[in-house]
């Protein structure tokens, strides 16, 4: 016959009267003994009772609703026992339940050669559990070697509780994430954890939230304003140690070449000679057209005045206007594919109108001068081809200009 136990009959009382007026059922020990018999429930104390204990430890059967654990641990010193029967002691020091263990539990001592801590546990079947209060008094509590902190990735120190644990953060062992991969998508937030030393306790924070108390946005104005030009700086082209940027450049731009112009490009062996007659027949006055010295240093704006070619200064080089070298020049007609002068872009392709070229090692600006407006985009330093918002039938020039690292 398998170990089992019963309420006795005071046990059932006990729990009657404990539902009836909705006071709790108070279990304090477990005693043990070595009678040899089978219980019938009215016992009122065990056969031979030779070790009682206090109760470190109670809870519920999973899968049995009515079913009540109670432990205690038998430690090394305790013993020699051969258990065959047990008990549930309330706190008036009567037995609620008795247990038969068939077969017998043997508990030796070091001295026999065995080291042996018992985890003994009663199971106890009530009427109605889900109702019934039931409270222990815990002296020396303990858990049982069974249960398990299992830790999650980033915490190390996880396991059974056979042992004392120490729990670390492990982040070398965690996958990294990048910027891009930082999400502040509702639903979908990676959020940061700190700990509030003013209030005491742990909060999340966003990652833009972090950005601003780190202050990352005052400290990229700070190095804008020391690194980048304005439009007053770009306009003036008198300064050799800022970047510029597309508003800026196309400010100056603008304001350099004005509207309503043809502009052509074209290369010669220096940027000191105007366009000839044989590059350009029949220029109106307002044309303007640019031309690029053999090293493409360098890039001179001339305009037709009076019927005479007028020098308004460069664009690339050291004194120019944008300060950067000329890394590539192309003039045609984008629609068609037509090129009048090329040298380091090569037109690719129209709807939107794109150039391929050398990838500059160095932040670079794609200028489009048209007939009326000027059109800029920025170019990393590892691109090889660049779009600007253009496509049309009229007489193009294009850029690319170094601005930089």
């Amino acid at each position: 016959m398998p170990t089992y136990s019963i309420l006795t009959t005071t046990g059932k009382n006990k729990e009657a009267a404990a539902l009836a007026n909705g006071t709790p059922l108070r279990i304090t020990h477990l005693a043990f003994g070595d009678g040899d018999y089978a219980p019938t429930g009215g016992e009122t104390s065990l056969q031979n009772e030779i070790v009682r204990k206090p109760v470190q430890g109670s809870g519920t059967v999973p899968g049995a609703p009515n079913t009540a654990l109670f432990d205690c641990l038998l430690e090394a010193e305790d013993g020699p026992y051969t258990i065959r029967e047990g008990a549930v002691i309330d706190d008036d020091g009567d037995m609620v339940a008795i247990i038969k263990y068939d077969p017998p539990v043997n508990k030796p001592v070091p001295s026999s050669g065995q080291t042996v801590e018992a985890l003994m546990r009663a199971h106890v079947v009530f009427s109605d559990l889900e109702n019934l209060v039931i409270q222990i008094q815990a002296i020396n509590a303990f858990v049982s070697a069974e249960r398990r902190i299992d830790t999650e990735d980033g915490v190390d120190g996880g396991g059974d509780l056979s042992q004392d644990r120490t729990f670390k953060l492990a982040v070398q062992n965690l996958d990294e994430i990048t910027g891009d991969q930082v999400s502040e998508a509702e639903g979908n937030i990676d959020w940061i954890l700190l700990r509030d030393s003013s209030a005491g306790n742990h909060k999340k924070l966003r990652p833009s939230e972090f950005a601003l108390a780190l202050g990352v946005q005052d400290k990229i104005n700070t190095s804008l304003a020391e690194h980048l030009a304005d439009i007053p700086e770009t306009k003036a082209g008198d300064i050799d140690d800022k970047a510029v940027h597309p508003e800026g450049l196309h400010a100056a731009l603008a304001e350099k070449l004005g509207g309503g112009f043809n502009v052509r490009s074209f290369e010669h062996a220096n940027d000191s000679n105007a366009p000839t007659a044989l590059e350009w027949v029949n220029p109106v006055n307002g044309d303007k057209g640019l031309v690029s010295n053999a090293d493409q240093d360098s890039l001179e704006i001339w305009q037709r005045r009076l019927n005479q070619w007028v020098s308004l200064g460069s664009i690339g080089g050291s004194g120019g206007l944008l300060g950067g070298q000329i890394l590539g020049i192309w003039s045609g007609v984008p629609n068609t594919g037509s090129q009048s002068a090329a040298s380091g872009l090569t037109w690719q392709s129209n709807s939107p109108l794109t150039f391929n070229f050398a990838a500059p090692g160095t932040h670079a600006m794609l200028i489009g001068l048209m007939p009326t407006s000027v059109y800029v985009t920025h170019v990393y330093p590892s691109w090889t081809s660049a779009t600007l918002t253009y496509a049309s039938s009229y007489e193009a020039c294009v850029l690319l200009i170094g601005i930089g690292a």
